[in-house]
């Protein structure tokens, strides 16, 4: 399940007026929750509720959620709290939180649709792949460089 789905499925769940971003981190799942300033959520009942939604969905792979709130606007959380998605008797005694100063939510990219307008004029997403087109383009430099040096080889053999 993407990132995009696990949010529009818990949008549709959870029947709240927050947005909602998803990011996820290997076996750790991010959830941000946007809200209005004049809207005011209930996060530990929220919370609650994506633990419950999330161990409904058993998405494979998946051992923790951390669940982050804030105004929509602001940078500083108003809310944060990390909850375990396994059997207690199964989860790791050592699990970690993500501090405050972390900028590990800042790059997050899928947001659920706004309940009220489904189709907001939203940013595209933001994709990396400056690092594989690099490496595609040194490789396909390296291609051109060496048929042209065979070029070369085979004119020079063609004159002596």
């Amino acid at each position: 399940m993407t990132e995009a789905e696990i949010a529009a499925v818990l949008q549709s769940r959870l029947a709240t007026p927050a947005k909602i971003a998803i990011k996820r981190r290997q076996g750790h799942l991010h959830v941000l929750l946007g809200r209005a300033a004049q809207v005011e959520l209930d996060y530990p009942h929220l919370t609650n509720q994506i633990q419950a939604e999330l161990k409904a969905l058993a998405l494979p792979g998946l051992e923790q959620v951390t669940v982050y709130g804030r105004q929509l606007g602001h940078a500083e959380y108003e809310w944060e709290q990390t909850g375990s998605l396994l059997n207690p008797k199964l989860a790791m005694a050592d699990t970690t939180l993500v501090e405050k100063s972390d900028l590990l939510l800042q790059d997050l990219t899928v947001v659920a649709p706004d309940p009220v307008n489904p189709h907001p004029n939203s940013e595209p997403k933001s994709t990396d792949q400056s690092n594989s087109r690099s490496h595609f383009s040194l490789l396909w430099l390296g291609g051109a460089l060496l048929v042209v040096g065979i070029g070369l080889a085979f004119l020079i053999l063609a004159f002596l």
